[in-house]
């Protein structure tokens, strides 16, 4: 596959659904935390309201750098995408890792990557996904209940079933319109 943007109007259309696949993602991050302090104890909030926060400010600046100079290569869209998942990672460290049923989010820098980078790069990316994915299940923060009466178990079911709708829509929203823009 060619690089997707020849021009820089088309580029700049990327970049938004860039922005906004990454935008959604800190608000679920965000929403995610609030809930757990609800019903778990997470042992490092602060880190993770952190990694949000540094995720929210290169999200802003990405965008406003591939807006004032779009780039001739697919290179910098990867090594944004990489990033994407290397924070992505980094929060769910410290929400509970693979047992965070927000896991499947990393899924979403690498289906952009299938659609706005070569083949080569989105294959590179997928395995970095792969490699984030296993990282976390090697090494993560475990959460607690804060009421004993509680079902983890459950909790981590009603998880997962909002993160596939979650993830099912900003796939539908971002790499759907996308996906369109590119077949026109």
């Amino acid at each position: 596959m060619e690089w997707f943007t020849h021009s820089q109007t088309g580029f700049r259309q990327a970049a938004r659904y860039l922005l906004s696949m990454r935008l959604a993602i800190i608000i679920i991050q965000l929403v995610a935390i609030a809930v757990a302090e609800t019903t778990v104890q997470l042992a490092h909030r602060a880190e993770a309201l952190l990694v949000c926060l540094l995720y929210g400010v290169l999200a802003a600046l990405g965008w406003l750098w591939f807006n004032r100079r779009p780039p001739q290569a697919s290179s910098p869209v990867s090594l944004t995408l990489a990033i994407d998942l290397a924070l992505i990672g980094g929060w769910l460290y410290f929400t509970g890792g693979y047992t965070n049923p927000l896991v499947s989010l990393l899924l979403l820098p690498i289906a952009v990557a299938i659609i706005l980078v070569p083949t080569r790069q989105s294959l590179v990316l997928t395995l970095a996904g792969i490699a984030v994915y296993t990282a976390l299940a090697l090494w993560h923060t475990p959460v607690v209940l804060h009421h004993h009466d509680g079902d983890l178990a459950e909790l981590h079911l009603i998880g997962m079933w909002a993160t596939f709708a979650l993830t099912a829509a900003i796939l539908l929203l971002v790499v759907g319109t996308l996906a369109r823009r590119l077949r026109h």
